[in-house]
């Protein structure tokens, strides 16, 4: 099984859009948390954590 684990998004659409490019196809992926703050999109960037279903960790 492929995981592939994202965290300190911290609302940086053009970072998390990049590195989700870059990931290779994946069976599950795990959101470790600090998706917002900082950064200008955070509804951008949760919206995309919510609409793929990530397992996403709280803090």
């Amino acid at each position: 099984m492929k995981i592939a684990v994202f965290s300190d998004i911290h609302a940086n659409w053009q970072s998390l859009e990049a590195v989700m490019e870059d990931c290779p196809p994946v069976d599950e992926t795990l959101c470790l948390g600090d998706v917002v703050g900082y950064g200008g999109d955070p509804k951008r960037c949760v919206d995309e954590v919510m609409d793929n279903g990530w397992l996403t960790l709280v803090g």
